[in-house]
């Protein structure tokens, strides 16, 4: 169920000028006071007021900037300006949720909202906005972009409900060991939305390493796994040794485990000596040429 707020408009301070820029020019004085109309129209007379705010020129300071410009003006007044602000629309909320949720068939439900005023501009909430992952309620942290790069933060408590498929392990998968495909099925999962990718094809689980226990009836998520080593502590893996007329080759044990271009320790199968190796391959590994091999003499002609 989706609440419709009215769109409330709100410009800082009684009276104030607007102004949606960050500087206040003399084309803005001008506007205000058509006294001023003689200022340079891109005359610097400092900083805007931010949105909410308001910046007031009191009649000191007016009477300085006519001396300074020679202008014959006596300013009787102060000129105030503010940015105009607006309640964000509940709607465009909606639909700034919707982008960031585009590939979730999720549905979201905003409970309340800021209704401080913000200035006119794209809303945007970022993934990283949410507060937390419940059933309940939680707070979705946004901004409005405004004057170039500037961001005006705006909140909304949502509940968000997801509905899609994910691959849910249907008996405990152990850490250290690859996820097998009858330890796996694709379901259909509802309920909150979680800020790690959940995996939806069984391709993407099967063969990957839990980090810890999953227990089962759990749906997986990708930070729960690991890519699985190149090469395992325990692997057999065939060690080539690169020569200047050729290479040989031999069986190791791999000592330690890890990815392509790990240093890891290697012991010779058949003399028991172990030696520094690089992965180069799934189940491969070449000998760093620093250091003995530990290949034993026989192995000369592989």
């Amino acid at each position: 169920m989706i609440a419709v707020f009215a769109i409330a408009s709100v410009l800082a301070g009684t009276g104030c000028h607007p102004i949606e820029t960050e500087k206040v020019h003399g084309r803005d004085l001008a506007a205000a006071l058509p006294a001023f109309e003689a200022l340079p129209p891109d005359s610097d007379l400092g900083y805007a007021p931010n949105p909410g705010q308001q910046r007031t020129f009191r009649i000191g300071e007016l009477r300085r900037i006519a001396i300074a410009n020679h202008l014959d003006f006596e300013p009787v007044e102060n000129v105030c300006f503010a940015w105009p602000t607006t309640v964000p629309d509940r709607d465009k909320i909606l639909e700034a949720m919707g982008k960031t949720l585009v590939d979730r068939k999720a549905t979201v439900e905003i409970i309340d909202q800021s209704r401080t005023g913000a200035p006119a501009g794209d809303l945007v909430f970022p993934m990283s906005g949410i507060s937390g992952v419940s059933s309940a309620p939680v707070v979705w942290h946004g901004y409005v972009t405004y004057a170039g790069e500037r961001r005006f933060p705006i909140w909304a408590r949502v509940r968000i409900t997801v509905h899609e498929k994910r691959v849910k392990a249907i008996e405990t998968l152990r850490p250290g060991l690859p996820v097998q495909p009858e330890q796996v099925r694709v379901d259909t999962y509802e309920g909150p939305l979680t800020r790690d990718v959940a995996p939806s094809t069984l391709k993407s689980v099967i063969g990957m390493i839990p980090r810890n226990t999953i227990p089962a009836d759990t749906f997986v998520l990708a930070s729960m796994l690991s890519v699985p080593e190149d090469v395992q502590r325990g692997d057999t893996v065939q060690v080539v040794v690169e020569m200047t007329n050729g290479h040989i080759e031999a069986q190791g044990i791999a000592e330690g485990g890890g990815m392509r271009g790990s240093v890891i320790i290697v012991r010779n199968a058949k003399s028991g000596r172990t030696f520094r190796a690089r992965i180069e391959d799934r189940g491969k590994v070449v000998v760093i040429p620093t250091g003995s091999p530990g290949l034993p003499s026989e192995d000369k002609g592989l």
